[in-house]
C-alpha cells in the first residue's frame, strides 16, 4: 500500500505568521503576562507546504 503524498513540485516554506518560532505569544484580555499559543497558520510546526515553481521545467 502506497501512501499518497505531496506533488514533488512542492516544497517547505518557514511560516509567515510566527516566522518558523512555533507559537504566537498572546496578551491576556485584561492585560499581564504573554501567553505562548500554538500558531494557528502551521499548526505549530514552523514551516508550510507550498507549490513550487516547477524546478525541473524549462
Amino acid at each position: 500500500m502506497r501512501i499518497p503524498s505531496a506533488p514533488p513540485e512542492s516544497v517547505w516554506a518557514p511560516c509567515g505568521t510566527c516566522w518558523g518560532q512555533r507559537r504566537l505569544y498572546v496578551a491576556l484580555v485584561r492585560g499581564g503576562r504573554l501567553t505562548p499559543r500554538t500558531c494557528p497558520a502551521c499548526m505549530g510546526l514552523g514551516e508550510r507546504l507550498c507549490a513550487g515553481r516547477g524546478a525541473g521545467r524549462a
